[in-house]
């Protein structure tokens, strides 16, 4: 009995490890889809590097734009070696950070309730579940600061800019954002840091630190 129980308990951990897929063949995973000159999905973009070629998609979404790089949040399956079928999508909120200034009617920091927060590849992901209601909701990403610390590395950051538009909070609703650290290559290197404020329902200002 004792030897079950420890079993259980390795079959239990192992399945929440973060690599694990949903099934032995399908993974979800937040990546980025390219289109081709028809605006048609392609390419399937790891944060590795890895490019695979979409075989097949069996829920579309409305993109249109032609060679075109998108942010998803995406569930697939190997068909082969370099090419997958995509199961469904959903567009990430990626956009690119902006000063204080690009946005003139101040820095708004409404809640959020923060399920994950992860740095892979050229992006901080974040899982977020803001209150709402009936209101749209706007993102942004607020560059802050570079600075310059003892040990001589760089220390870049951002504060994540949340409009609720005085929406009621009425439940939770799920946000996928993904912020873009490739506009920074020329300015960062690999040891410096970065990091992410956000205004949480719990902890108020919570901040998350990453190496570059």
């Amino acid at each position: 009995m004792k030897h079950l129980l420890y079993l259980c308990i390795v079959l239990l951990c192992t399945a929440c490890g973060k690599e694990a897929p949903l099934s032995p063949n399908v993974w979800v995973e937040i990546a980025c889809i390219a289109t081709n000159s028809k605006g048609a999905p392609a390419y399937f973009i790891k944060d590795d590097g890895s490019r695979y070629t979409i075989a097949e998609i069996q829920k579309k979404q409305d993109i249109h734009a032609a060679d075109s790089t998108y942010r998803v949040h995406c569930s697939y399956t190997k068909t082969g070696e370099d090419s997958i079928k995509v199961f469904a999508y959903a567009l990430v909120t990626s956009p690119v950070p902006q000063p204080t200034s690009f946005f003139p009617n101040g820095i708004k920091t409404a809640p959020v309730h923060i399920e994950a927060i992860w740095k892979s590849g050229d992006y901080i992901n974040m899982i977020l579940y803001p209150m709402i209601k009936e209101q749209k909701h706007v993102f942004h990403f607020v560059e802050q600061q570079l600075t310059l610390q003892e040990n001589n590395r760089k220390h870049l950051s951002f504060l994540l800019y949340h409009d609720n538009k005085e929406d009621t909070e009425a439940y939770r609703k799920k946000h996928v954002l993904s912020l873009p650290l490739s506009p920074y290559k020329s300015i960062l290197k690999q040891g410096d840091t970065v990091s992410i404020t956000i205004q949480t329902y719990k902890e108020g200002l919570s901040t998350y630190t990453f190496v570059y």
